[in-house]
């Protein structure tokens, strides 16, 4: 069982995570685990919506996301991946605390 030390800003993630709870009673958030990691892992930006795209289209190794859910092709027809600037910035106030306290030294 991992635990987590107690975080000095987990006043502030606490809010991040019910504003987002409140927004997406009312809006579709893209809240994807796979496309929040790749957006917080990928060194260099100018790649990110590359890897985005794998994951949304797929490669010639796996199905990508749009292809492999009929409710994501018939919700999102756009063959570009969903939300990229929003994501990011969901990813980055929701995820990225997470991540820290995960990897801390």
């Amino acid at each position: 069982m991992h635990t987590l030390p107690p975080a000095p800003e987990a006043a502030r993630n606490l809010a991040n995570w019910l504003e987002a709870y409140r927004t997406g009673l009312t809006q579709l958030l893209p809240l994807w685990p796979q496309f929040a990691r790749k957006q917080l892992t990928t060194r260099d930006p100018n790649k990110v919506g590359d890897r985005l795209r794998d994951i949304w289209l797929g490669s010639e190794f796996s199905k990508g996301w749009r292809r492999r859910y009929v409710l994501h092709s018939s919700l999102y027809p756009s063959e570009d991946p969903p939300w990229t600037q929003e994501l990011a910035q969901w990813a980055r106030r929701l995820y990225q605390p997470l991540r820290e306290a995960l990897f801390r030294d």
